[in-house]
């Protein structure tokens, strides 16, 4: 069903250790979710999904997926005024404005990542980094709004949360920080290239969503595709999670098939949008198989899960991970 090769970038030892040892001299997270954080091996997602990354390049990108997850572990035991308030007001606007500080540790990490970022990052892309990450840092706090307010969204009104809460977007913007190139206006926004960032970044989305159901089940969130969908269409775990498949093929689909009538886009440009492919396609990959290779999701059953495709939903056995 996912066609494309799996490649490891070289430097994911060296760049992985040196990401860790940034996170865990901040001092940002608490001993439970500081051993959870040395389990889940952010810096292979990194390896995976940024496989043609310098180390430097790496390191970087590395640092900013320990950012999404610390963010994501932290918000996940605040209540949702807190948790709201450390998005839209301390993340956002630390990644946006240079002079921010309120003092946090959070700031403190987000200044230290951007100060690197900006410094490598051509200019318009890093642009639209910010802006990807300042819709999904809005997004999460207005999911946070909704558990406050015990609000159940239907499978619509989900698909269009998820697609800007779920951190996809800016981390696909950093091709142009790997590439080290300012994409024009004209690829960026041509029909086809933004049809395969939304297939890509569906793919991306819904995998993680079936892959991460028994975690966010055991501590009571709903906000997955795989309840939702049960809920709205009235099917079964079992079915639920086949519709997730039956997606994926179709978002695989068209993928390839827009891959397969992209125009030239002149001399300038047509050696790179490949390599702009081929960063979307490890994503999608490496994502994927990174889920069955940490204990983040499947906990000690990981590997077993990958080799039968089977989940036994064990709450007590993944509610520390």
């Amino acid at each position: 069903m996912c066609p494309f090769p799996l490649t490891k970038n070289p430097h994911y030892a060296q760049a992985s250790t040196r990401s860790l040892e940034w996170v865990m001299s901040l001092d940002i997270l608490d001993d439970r979710n500081r051993a959870a954080f040395n389990k889940a091996d952010f810096g292979l997602l990194a390896a995976y999904t940024y496989p043609s990354a310098n180390e430097d390049q790496l390191k970087t990108c590395c640092d900013f997926l320990c950012i999404l997850f610390a963010l994501d572990d932290i918000s996940d035991e605040q209540n949702p005024e807190d948790a709201s308030h450390m998005m839209v007001h301390v993340a956002a606007r630390a990644m946006k404005d240079p002079q921010f500080d309120d003092g946090s540790t959070l700031s403190a990490m987000i200044k230290q990542f951007t100060s690197r970022l900006r410094a490598d990052m051509p200019p318009a892309g890093y642009r639209r980094f910010v802006e990807q990450f300042e819709e999904y840092c809005i997004a999460v706090g207005k999911e946070a709004d909704f558990r406050d307010q015990q609000r159940v969204l239907g499978l619509d009104a989900y698909i269009a949360l998820r697609r800007e809460n779920g951190a996809v977007q800016p981390c696909l913007r950093l091709f142009s920080y790997v590439l080290q190139v300012d994409l024009p206006e004209e690829i960026i926004n041509h029909p086809l290239i933004v049809s395969m960032y939304t297939a890509a970044a569906d793919m991306i989305l819904w995998s993680n969503d079936l892959v991460s159901y028994p975690r966010e089940a055991a501590i009571g969130h709903d906000a997955n595709f795989v309840p939702v969908a049960m809920k709205e269409m009235n099917i079964s775990l079992q079915g639920a999670a086949d519709h997730v498949g039956m997606l994926f093929k179709d978002l695989m689909d068209d993928f390839l098939k827009c891959k397969a009538n992209l125009p030239s886009f002149g001399p300038e440009w047509d050696d790179v949008v490949p390599k702009l492919i081929a960063l979307l396609e490890a994503w999608i990959i490496g994502n994927i198989l990174w889920s069955f290779e940490t204990p983040r999701y499947f906990g000690a059953d990981a590997a077993e899960v990958k080799e039968t495709r089977v989940v036994k939903c064990r709450p007590s056995k993944m509610s520390d991970l």
